[in-house]
């Protein structure tokens, strides 16, 4: 519970300077935006997502009642990281995602999944890391 508070401070702190990333959904009902707190991620230390869902149709309109998940995957060597993230609603709409780690250099994705309205979708965010 502590990791999870400190995260939740580190990520309103922060995420007024982090750069902001987004891309649709595989099928296009919504558009996933997050940043990251440390901007850039790093490498084998824990960060956290302040991730928002909005729809695929205007960009501009959070999704109500989204449901999401978060992981990341090392496609290379076929291995995700070694703990397992925590997700957070936030009143706004969005979701804090903390405990999440990238152990090792080289290429990963961030596969963040929403769930609303009765459908499911999930976009993939490739991260590259130099060692």
């Amino acid at each position: 519970m502590k990791r999870f508070v400190a995260a939740l401070a580190i990520v309103a702190a922060g995420a007024a300077h982090a750069a902001t990333h987004g891309a649709a959904t595989g099928g296009g009902s919504y558009y996933v935006e997050w940043t990251s707190e440390p901007d850039p991620l790093p490498l084998n230390a824990l960060f956290a997502l302040r991730v928002r869902v909005l729809r695929g149709d205007d960009r501009a309109t959070p999704v109500a009642g989204a449901q999401v998940t978060a992981s990341a995957w090392m496609p290379e060597h076929n291995h995700g990281t070694t703990l397992q993230p925590d997700v957070a609603p936030q009143a706004d709409g969005s979701a804090t995602v903390t405990g999440l780690l990238l152990h090792m250099p080289g290429h990963w994705e961030l596969r963040i999944g929403v769930a609303a309205n009765g459908q499911m979708e999930r976009v993939v965010f490739p991260v590259d890391l130099e060692p």
